[in-house]
């Protein structure tokens, strides 16, 4: 046997090995995530909120850990604003919440979200 074969076996193991660990979300796993991220976001910012959507990015489960990145569009007394960050959830429960930017946004169009396997969610 050759160690480029070798070399090849081992590498094309280690990526299924990793494959497996880490896998993009189902759909349900991505509806929860959507509302605890919903929930957490929410009560982190101060004042009355209306019309929130939430856009779920790049969602992977790991091991039971389900992460991603979001962005959190809301209406308050201000007008519409704009929130993006990253969250990890397990068991439904939000664990680690960062919030990267809290902007005040011009416009808002929902025509500019393509879904693809992820989704935009109206809480």
């Amino acid at each position: 046997m050759s160690m480029k074969f070798v070399c090849v076996a081992a590498v094309l193991a280690g990526s299924l090995i990793a494959s497996q660990a880490m896998a993009d979300c189902t759909k349900a796993q991505e509806v929860t995530l959507a509302k605890a991220t919903t929930k957490a976001v929410s009560d982190r910012i101060s004042g009355r909120q209306s019309h929130k959507v939430m856009r779920i990015y790049e969602c992977d489960a790991t091991d039971g850990v389900v992460s991603a990145d979001f962005r959190y569009d809301y209406v308050s007394a201000d007008g519409l604003q704009t929130v993006t960050g990253s969250v990890k959830t397990e068991d439904g429960h939000v664990t680690a919440l960062d919030t990267v930017a809290q902007t005040r946004s011009v416009a808002f169009n929902t025509g500019d979200y393509t879904e693809t396997t992820l989704g935009r969610y109206d809480f």
